[in-house]
């Protein structure tokens, strides 16, 4: 008599990082079946499942040092004039060890620059600061772009400038996952906290998000999508800045491993150490 086997196998493949697109609709899970042939003797019990899913781990690699900025710890002061292209200029000239500094964008009204590790795991931090949209510098009838060479424009920002009070903030959280794709937004088990706290005595609004997705589409492809990083929102009514940092590392099989190498506490204390740079050298 012959014994028919069937054996299933888990598969784990990496993620993709960041703020990617993936289907508009919910993918069914990757599963793959495998059927053995028929044969003489009954074949070995096979491990359970959560065993069988086990990835056994990479060879651990070392974590580097990363040297954050440095700044005064005096209490913040409100700004009194929104920002000329001169001084947004200077705020976005600054270089920090252990980073690499990338222009995203200047104009007369806004800069955005991105920091990124040159140390393992890579880390992103994104600042971008701008005058509130109401606010126009002294002795300028009429903003006008910069053309500077290797410059672009940086998208303009019309919003306006909220109190930094939580529930104002917190009316607007589908509004602030705009730096997560809509098919992490959507699921039920992404993460995403809005808080307050303060900045050297000045209180800045949080968000911390968490996304993962694997799965197959309609076609049989992989969808691969994962977002993780903090941000820190203030304004003082006239001037404002938004800060984030993010992983930018390879992708990884699970969520876990990848609050591993990201650790919420990590990606906080990135920002608030930018962040507390920048608002100390904008006065």
């Amino acid at each position: 008599m012959t014994v028919a086997a069937m054996f299933c196998l888990g598969m784990a493949i990496g993620l993709g990082l960041g703020c990617q697109r993936g289907q508009a609709s919910a993918p069914a899970p990757v599963v793959n079946t495998a059927t053995a042939g028929p044969a003489t003797t009954p074949a070995p019990p096979a491990p359970p499942p959560a065993e069988a899913a086990v990835v056994p781990p990479a060879p651990a690699r070392e974590r580097a040092h990363v040297t954050l900025p440095k700044s005064s710890t005096s209490l913040l002061r409100r700004t009194r004039r929104p920002f000329t292209s001169k001084q947004l200029a200077w705020l976005s000239s600054f270089e920090f060890k252990d980073f690499v500094r990338e222009d995203g964008g200047t104009t007369d009204e806004a800069v955005e620059i991105r920091h990124t590790t040159t140390t393992w795991p890579r880390f992103g931090v994104t600042v971008r600061i701008d005058r509130c949209p109401t606010a126009a510098p002294a002795g300028s009838r009429r903003a006008r772009a910069r053309h500077v060479e290797r410059e672009k424009p940086v998208t303009a920002d019309a919003r306006p400038c909220l109190p930094m009070q939580l529930p104002v903030w917190e009316e607007r959280r589908d509004e602030l996952k705009q730096f997560m794709s809509s098919d992490l937004a959507m699921r039920s088990d992404t993460r995403f906290d809005i808080g307050a706290r303060k900045v050297d005595g000045a209180t800045a609004i949080s968000t911390y998000q968490l996304g993962h997705l694997f799965a197959l589409d309609d076609r049989n492809k992989t969808v691969a999508l994962s977002s993780t990083a903090y941000a820190l929102y203030y304004n003082d009514g006239v001037n404002r800045i938004r800060v984030m940092a993010n992983y930018l590392d390879d992708a990884v099989p699970t969520r876990g491993q990848l609050v591993a190498l990201a650790p919420p506490r990590e990606l906080e204390r990135m920002a608030v150490a930018f962040t507390r740079f920048y608002l100390h050298h904008w006065q």
